[in-house]
């Protein structure tokens, strides 16, 4: 069970399940309302299949609406495909990813993540620092690029579209980022500041007259069902010289990345140039 839908396979805009988005989004038009039936319908955020959303209008308030897996095509809204369904985090089984598997063979889901991310390489970095709180210069951020794609991370088994931006995080190994500008608003911040060898210098991570090695990963990528709805996690670190500092549990909420992929704003020079490094990365390292 899942908390958020979309309207449409393969968009990008996602909104959380509650009575009043719904009926703004879908003005109680076919096919997400049925006269025949007691649900109403819209397409799983993760795998495109259809979903019926459950409680819309249940009068017992405490018990949050739903959506749920429609396990058959719904007409001129989405085609079931079990393939997909089985691969879904949000399909009925729990599951926990330590080994970071990519599959033996590059299917549809791996190249649609491959073809989004080339045209929206600038979002994941958005997202990326937010969750984060770290500025990458474009020195790491090309050598993040280049181990995703070493690494198939794009052939991930629990990857898709709009999960990208956490599993590009999720499939580096351990990321130095000395020198980098840390936000001062994030949480890392006061742990960075509060190790006797750290001296943040014009909100840029140096060391305080000590080697440092600080390194930033992802491990545990997993879904948890909390009151009948299925969420994925990951957990963020930060080591100084291979001592853990900081731990995060990390909710991957899909609507966040929504809003940065759909902001009106338009591209900044950074964000063009982010797009072309990705896509001059794919050229020279990418085999589908």
């Amino acid at each position: 069970n899942m908390d958020t839908y979309k309207l449409r396979p393969k968009w990008t805009k996602i909104n959380t399940i509650s009575k009043e988005n719904f009926e703004k989004d879908t003005g109680k038009l076919e096919p997400y309302y049925q006269v025949d039936r007691d649900s109403q319908y819209a397409v799983c955020p993760a795998c495109d299949n259809p979903i019926s959303i459950i409680g819309l209008y249940n009068p017992n308030t405490k018990i949050r609406p739903y959506g749920k897996h429609y396990p058959k095509t719904v007409e001129k809204l989405a085609v079931y495909d079990r393939y997909r369904y089985e691969a879904c985090p949000y399909a009925s089984h729990v599951w926990k990813d330590t080994t970071k598997n990519v599959k033996s063979k590059i299917d549809g889901v791996a190249k649609e993540v491959i073809e989004f991310m080339q045209e929206n390489f600038d979002s994941v970095i958005r997202l990326l620092r937010q969750i984060t709180g770290i500025v990458f210069n474009d020195k790491l951020i090309e050598q993040m690029i280049q181990h995703f794609l070493s690494v198939k991370g794009y052939a991930y088994h629990n990857a898709y579209v709009m999960n990208s931006a956490w599993i590009f995080g999720y499939m580096q190994w351990r990321v130095r980022f000395y020198g980098m500008i840390i936000d001062n608003t994030h949480p890392i911040y006061n742990a960075l500041t509060s190790h006797p060898c750290v001296k943040i210098e014009n909100n840029r991570l140096v060391t305080n007259n000590e080697f440092i090695k600080p390194e930033f990963y992802f491990l545990l990528h997993r879904t948890q069902q909390k009151q009948n709805i299925k969420s994925e996690y990951i957990n963020y670190y930060i080591d100084i010289n291979e001592h853990n500092i900081f731990e995060q549990e990390i909710k991957i909420d899909l609507s966040q990345f929504s809003s940065i992929l759909n902001r009106k704003t338009a591209k900044t020079d950074n964000d063009i140039r982010y797009i072309e490094m990705f896509r001059n990365a794919c050229k020279q390292y990418l085999v589908l």
